[in-house]
């Protein structure tokens, strides 16, 4: 009887896992992207939210508020490497320059690359002169 209990639980597990994969599958790239918003912003839910940021690129590869919480959660999970990546196709397209120069600023601020950070902040100020939060944060170099 507990065997088949069991067995039964883990066809459940199996299904149930099936179907939030298939559900994911035909959301939008919104969808997808308030999903990943909604989770919870500690490391546990790094993985759920990077797969979900992923899939909505996918669906929109232009998508720079996606780039912009993906490139973030790379920053907190130690992935630097991919989070400038993130934030560099963002400012690459020329959209949200300024959070996008805001955040790789933070990542080498965060890491101690302080002349590093001060040029991402000098860079931005080029596209967006009047930004405060950019001029904050050149003056903490």
């Amino acid at each position: 009887m507990i065997r088949l209990i069991s067995f039964n639980f883990c066809l459940l597990l199996l299904f149930a896992n099936y179907i939030f994969a298939q559900d994911k599958s035909n959301l939008t790239a919104d969808e997808l992207y308030n999903k990943a918003r909604e989770l919870p912003k500690d490391k546990s839910n790094y993985p759920k939210t990077i797969e979900l940021l992923k899939l909505a690129l996918e669906k929109d590869l232009n998508y720079a508020d996606v780039r912009l919480l993906l490139g973030r959660v790379y920053t907190w999970n130690g992935n630097l490497d991919s989070a400038r990546l993130q934030f560099n196709q963002v400012i690459a397209k020329g959209k949200q320059i300024e959070e996008a120069y805001s955040a790789i600023f933070d990542v080498e601020y965060w890491n101690q690359n302080f002349g590093r950070a001060l040029d991402h902040a000098k860079q931005g100020l080029l596209y967006t002169p009047n930004s405060a939060e950019l001029l904050v944060k050149k003056q903490k170099h």
